[in-house]
């Protein structure tokens, strides 16, 4: 492998090591607001798109997206199968004034912070070999 194809390797591994820290980075629970709300609307998407929207007590509008069925990574995790069913009902909503965090709905927990927090983990550690491994492709010989 030529000195140009390696630093051209390198650069995209780095590339996409810091595009997934940053896309799985989630704000500190301290910088989080939590307040009382409720499920408002679930709107249906073009391509199979959901989005869940949420409004509090105090006026401020928080939504997700999500697909049916899909795994939960990355920053817009939203369970739509357990939100559905939440449509008007009361909930705890922690959120940074744009997305929800944690839901909880009667005392049980509908979205988990710490699944954000286990997301963000799994993305770092990622980012981590793929820095490696652009360090180690441009010093290959």
């Amino acid at each position: 492998m030529d000195k140009n194809a390696r630093y051209f390797a390198s650069v995209t591994l780095a590339v996409i090591a810091v595009v997934l820290i940053a896309y799985t980075w989630v704000p500190a629970r301290s910088s989080l607001r939590s307040e009382d709300g409720q499920v408002t609307n679930i709107v249906s998407r073009p391509n199979t798109w959901f989005e869940v929207e949420i409004t509090m007590v105090s006026g401020a509008k928080v939504s997700c997206r999500t697909r049916r069925g899909w795994p939960l990574f990355g920053p817009q995790r939203c369970p739509l199968e357990k939100l559905e069913p939440l449509l008007g009902r009361p909930i705890v909503v922690t959120h940074d004034g744009s997305h929800p965090y944690e839901v909880k709905s009667a005392g049980l927990s509908i979205m988990d912070f710490s699944a954000h927090r286990w997301s963000q983990l799994i993305g770092f550690t990622l980012g981590i070999l793929l820095l490696a491994a652009a360090y180690w492709v441009q010093r290959r010989k």
